[in-house]
């Protein structure tokens, strides 16, 4: 084992591209070559030594499993960058002959070598060139300049059904000008119908045109669950087709034929179509992970092999429309520190890390799959950045373009500070979410979400079927100082801050600023019972891109089911239908013993908004719509707030608004008021301008800085 001279109890070995792994390791000038064997070390080393692994600039491809179960008097563990890219992507090597595809000319085709097709094979699903994102061809297409925008763009990256559609077939005029009779049998339907809160991804059949009404149409399975009741034609209704040949029609969009080993390609450039690829300028995606939690077993003499064993995942439950997943952990991994990495590609999963640390992290296209999971199903295809366990901290943390999962952060007595998650779930499906919070003492604070399909930060805490009249000593999860916006752009029923059920038992929303959703801004699911949200300002509900006939009661600031909720001291403004939603009729989900009334217990106070109303949020009719529910003191209900100025996110009251000194004194929630009462809204005029979102990260400020050029 190398062993490199120890200062103070910490030791450093060094890794390099271009080192070797014969080497000692013990300096920058004889470094390892792969971080695998650099962690490897690092992990030998003694109990009581704080050991680290510091990569030198450059590009590692390979997939690092880091040894779970070690003893947490081990001493720290770490790799720490120094502008080091971690790759999921590998690069196809020369000699590889390309020839123009007999059906376009724009089309090149290569019969893969023996050495390409080690990298490429029928489950490969994402495709680089220079650098860029290209499109596995689809119908519709998307421009290859835009891909991170237009696949939230659903006016551009979907299609939507055409009247007669119904459940298991779909009709479009448009298939039948460009795809002739049979043609798209056998193409992976990605499937946003029904409520559309959920996606699927399921194998067409019986594609058909119709000569006589100029129209086409296509089967898909029966079996898409607890569907069959729905209405099934709606002008929101979308979807997408992939996995062919004759899809491929568009600069940039690329398709493998498993059957021949051939891969198909239109490169982007040049447009005129006059040069073959360049072969060394393609990179496959062949790992998920760049680094994940594995087990050691011992094999007698020959040492310690490393074995990334695969933890299955359960049901548990549900959280309104949203399935709750356990995984088995793996053995704990103790005292794990990364620090200054660059992950492109591929991303990390650490399912069981107890004291483990992540600093200024910086993840593009870490997570890809265009197969969906079902919504109550193990999602075994569903790769995920997942750091879970106790006592964690991550902090600067980057991830952007994911075409299903942001970041899911679990488990216990843990902080995720300071992140940006920006153009995520691009399927939208409630399946995904930019980030997934989950567990007693998570605190998540000062992050921004921005841009993304379905919901935006969801939380919950795991509760047993006993009835929870209080939140329990110890069981928070709070959520803070955040800024969530440009949401629910594909799905539908979405909400940009989301809880339900009896997992909403102590959550706690504050200082927080949400905006711009299609639908609703923040959400307290079906029999949520004792969530609190204060101090948060709401505004732009209801914003949605498309338009149909739900829009109109759809834009909501605040949604609360339920019962037992402290609501206080929020702005809510501009929202399509109503700023307000607290029902008092009638609830059941489930096992949960139902409610006779909604709300009953719910305290509302200090709070501006416009439109106040029962219904349509979880009620059948409109039976309540003049009764709103909660106990409601100090409402401010006309329209002209007078804030400083909101267009520059400065929400304070000006000194003539009618907010400042209308609140009533409701200690300790009111405790520290300036002037002669409290003033409504989520600021108190003399009192802390406070502000929400990341700070100091590349595109804090305008994340679209983040997209390609």
């Amino acid at each position: 084992v190398a062993v490199a001279i120890a200062a103070a109890g910490a030791v450093d070995f060094f890794v390099s591209p271009s080192g070797s792994d014969s080497h000692s390791g013990t300096s920058p000038s004889a470094p390892f070559r792969t971080v695998q064997k650099c962690v490897d070390v690092v992990f030998a080393q003694p109990a009581g030594v704080d050991a680290t692994c510091v990569a030198a600039a450059g590009t590692y491809r390979e997939a690092v499993i880091l040894p779970s179960g070690s003893s947490g008097g081990q001493g720290k563990r770490g790799l720490r960058g120094a502008a080091a890219t971690l790759s999921g992507l590998d690069v196809l090597q020369p000699p590889q002959a390309w020839t123009r595809a007999p059906f376009n000319k724009c089309v090149w085709q290569a019969q893969l070598t023996a050495a390409n097709l080690r990298i490429v094979s029928n489950q490969t699903q994402q495709l680089f060139y220079q650098g860029r994102m290209m499109v596995q061809a689809r119908y519709p297409n998307v421009n290859i300049s835009r891909v991170e925008q237009d696949m939230l763009a659903p006016a551009v990256s979907w299609r939507h059904v055409q009247k007669g559609s119904r459940y298991g077939r779909i009709f479009d005029a448009d298939l039948a000008a460009r795809f002739g009779e049979g043609q798209l049998n056998g193409a992976r339907g990605t499937l946003n119908v029904a409520h559309q809160f959920y996606t699927w991804t399921r194998r067409i059949t019986n594609y058909t045109t119709h000569y006589a009404n100029h129209s086409a149409s296509f089967d898909y399975p029966l079996d898409l669950p607890g569907l069959a009741g729905w209405r099934w034609w709606s002008n929101a209704n979308q979807y997408t087709l992939s996995g062919l040949l004759v899809l491929l029609d568009a600069p940039g969009e690329w398709f493998f034929d498993a059957a021949s080993g051939s891969l198909y390609f239109w490169p982007p450039a040049p447009a005129d179509c006059s040069a073959a690829p360049n072969t060394t300028a393609i990179e496959i995606k062949t790992r998920d992970f760049a680094l994940q939690q594995g087990e050691v077993l011992v094999a007698g003499t020959g040492g310690e092999e490393h074995h990334p064993r695969q933890f299955q995942t359960e049901r548990i439950g549900r959280v309104g429309a949203q399935v709750l997943l356990k995984t088995p952990q793996p053995p704990p991994l103790q005292n794990w520190e990364m620090q200054n990495l660059h992950f492109f590609g591929t991303t990390f999963d650490l399912a069981n890390c107890n004291g483990c640390t992540l600093q200024n992290l910086t993840l593009l296209y870490p997570t890809y799959t265009l197969d969906i999971p079902e919504m109550d199903a193990v999602p075994t295809k569903s790769p995920t950045t997942r750091l879970s366990g106790n006592g964690n901290l991550a902090e600067n943390i980057t991830l952007a373009f994911s075409i299903n999962h942001g970041l899911s952060f679990s488990g216990s007595n843990s902080t995720l500070r300071n992140c940006l998650v920006y153009s995520t779930s691009w399927q939208g499906s409630l399946t995904y979410t930019p980030v997934g919070a989950s567990g007693k003492g998570i605190n998540v604070t000062r992050c921004t979400a921005a841009n993304f399909g379905n919901a935006g930060i969801t939380t919950y805490i795991l509760n047993s079927q006993q009835y929870p009249p209080e939140p329990m000593t110890g069981r928070v999860l709070e959520v803070s100082h955040s800024h969530v916006f440009n949401g629910g752009l594909i799905g539908r029923d979405t909400a940009l801050l989301y809880t339900g059920g009896w997992n909403a038992a102590g959550v706690h929303w504050h200082h927080n600023w949400v905006h711009d959703g299609s639908e609703k801004c923040t959400r307290f699911d079906d029999m949520a019972e004792n969530a609190t949200s204060h101090h948060n300002v709401m505004w732009n509900c209801g914003m949605s891109p498309l338009v149909e006939e739900r829009s109109d009661k759809s834009g909501l600031g605040v949604v609360a089911k339920g019962d037992h909720h402290w609501l206080y001291a929020n702005t809510i403004f501009r929202c399509n239908q109503s700023e307000l939603c607290i029902p008092t009729c009638p609830a059941s989900k489930g096992t949960v013993p139902p409610l006779a009334r909604q709300n009953n217990h719910t305290n509302v106070f200090n709070t501006a908004a416009q439109s106040d109303q029962g219904w349509p949020c979880g009620c059948a009719d409109q039976a309540g719509k003049a009764h709103p529910g909660g106990n409601q003191t100090a409402i401010f209900r006309a329209a002209d707030l007078k804030l400083v100025d909101p267009a520059h996110f400065n929400f304070m009251p000006a000194q003539d608004s009618p907010l400042v000194d209308a609140g009533v004194v409701w200690p300790p929630y009111t405790d520290g008021y300036v002037g002669k009462a409290p003033d409504i809204g989520a600021y108190e005029l003399g009192g802390e301008r406070w502000t929400a979102g990341c700070v100091g990260l590349l595109g804090c400020d305008n994340p679209d800085v983040l997209l390609p050029t």
